[in-house]
């Protein structure tokens, strides 16, 4: 999961912290701070199922595992 929820310790309100920066989330221009838990938890369960891959998402190409793969037409195969 790439978001989590962090306590301002100066008010009651939370921040939702993007992991990789460290920081509060940025959304259209405005950090996700100062929220109240119940927004917070909603916002950061749409942001980190956002963040799923998904059926229709485009899935990672096989070469970029390390490992090639070569079509070749084998025997009894209806390829």
């Amino acid at each position: 999961m790439r978001y989590r929820l962090r306590k301002n310790y100066w008010n009651s309100y939370w921040s939702v912290i993007d992991l990789r920066t460290g920081r509060p989330t940025i959304v259209d221009g405005f950090a996700a701070d100062c929220l109240t838990d119940e927004e917070a938890n909603y916002m950061v369960d749409l942001m980190n199922l956002q963040e799923l891959p998904h059926g229709n998402a485009p899935k990672p190409s096989r070469r970029h595992t390390g490992i090639r793969f070569y079509r070749k037409h084998h025997e009894g195969w209806n390829a």
